[in-house]
């Protein structure tokens, strides 16, 4: 059986806590460009149906 010292606990923990928030900020950052995109290229529509009245 392996017991781990309680700095060896307290260090792990914290260096998946940074590695969390970098990856949750990258995601953000992602979500946040293809939404820019998508909000750009929101009426780029090839064949337009006009819809006369």
């Amino acid at each position: 059986m392996i017991f781990y010292t309680y700095d060896y606990l307290h260090t792990s923990q914290n260096t998946w806590q940074y590695a969390r928030i970098v990856i949750t900020c990258v995601l953000v950052l992602a979500f946040l460009l293809f939404l820019i995109q998508y909000w750009r290229h929101r009426f780029d529509i090839k064949y337009k149906v006009s819809r006369a009245v």
